[in-house]
């Protein structure tokens, strides 16, 4: 089978099996209106990581699902990467059913926890394979929209 790397943009793909798992915008906004939907344990989740992944289903294709990214200040392309990576866990496990009885923080939650166990691996074995995984090409396009991110439940330092 022909690699779909970067095939068709934001179309997530089940490598071994060539199946279309879903859609991801890279860079998405705030605003979109998908953020009402989550929880704040879910958000913190997010508090270490420099992107939030939000379902969105207003939007589908072919009852595929529609992932957004959005970036927060300071993203390096790992962070892409990584949030591509935990994009493609989650239109796993709503393939695999696992989406029927879970609410979607559950399901990123999931999928977040087999990113966290796996993703070093997995870039170990990029780079003993050649890949420049700094380089910012891994994933197609450039997002156009970043958040300014404070954990939930903290204030803002003040200027005194």
């Amino acid at each position: 089978m022909a690699e779909r790397i970067l095939d068709t943009p934001q179309r997530l793909w089940d490598a071994p099996t060539g199946t279309a798992l879903g859609h991801c915008t890279m860079g998405s906004s705030l605003s979109s209106g998908v953020m009402n939907k989550f929880d704040g344990e879910l958000l913190r989740m997010f508090n270490a990581e420099r992107y939030v992944l939000l379902i969105d289903h207003r939007t589908h294709d072919n009852k595929l699902p529609r992932l957004r990214v959005v970036f927060k200040h300071g993203y390096t392309p790992l962070d892409q990467l990584k949030a591509w990576v935990h994009a493609v866990e989650v239109g796993m496990k709503m393939r695999q059913g696992s989406g029927r009885s879970e609410k979607d923080s559950d399901i990123i939650r999931m999928a977040y926890t087999r990113v966290q166990e796996h993703f070093s691996a997995f870039i170990e074995r990029l780079r003993e394979r050649g890949w420049d995984v700094s380089a910012g090409i891994l994933v197609a396009g450039t997002p156009k929209v970043l958040v300014e991110w404070r954990e939930v439940g903290v204030e803002p330092k003040k200027d005194i």
